[in-house]
């Protein structure tokens, strides 16, 4: 089976991409316009043992549930450089830098895989 995901991430994002850090984190990006350098995301799922949600062998936990209390949990356990101020919105915004991300899932190559599957 394939692997589905695209470990180049593209110059531009879409928005609701999804994309995992490298501690197995997993985001979905917001909006098109984005920084050179970073992605603007929010935290949807975290590995967790108990977790309800499985890929592959590990299992996650979901983070963000549509609310800004969730999306505050969320903010309250990243990395101090995933959350920034951004100057162009006037808020923290949590927006992982572009070196962390291991894996972006990319829509299009796995279309192009189920089609090819025999």
């Amino acid at each position: 089976m394939s692997t589905s995901v695209n470990i180049d991430l593209p110059d531009r994002v879409r928005d609701r991409d999804i994309f995992q850090d490298k501690q197995g984190r997993m985001f979905v990006t917001l909006g098109y316009i984005q920084p050179p350098d970073r992605i603007l995301s929010f935290l949807k799922y975290v590995p967790d043992k108990e977790g309800k949600w499985q890929a592959g062998d590990t299992r996650y936990k979901r983070m963000f549930w549509g609310s800004v209390d969730s999306t505050m949990e969320g903010m309250s356990i990243l990395p101090q450089n995933y959350t920034i101020f951004d100057s162009h919105f006037q808020t923290d915004l949590v927006e992982p830098p572009r070196t962390m991300i291991k894996e972006y899932f990319s829509p299009e190559q796995r279309l192009v895989e189920i089609i090819e599957e025999p």
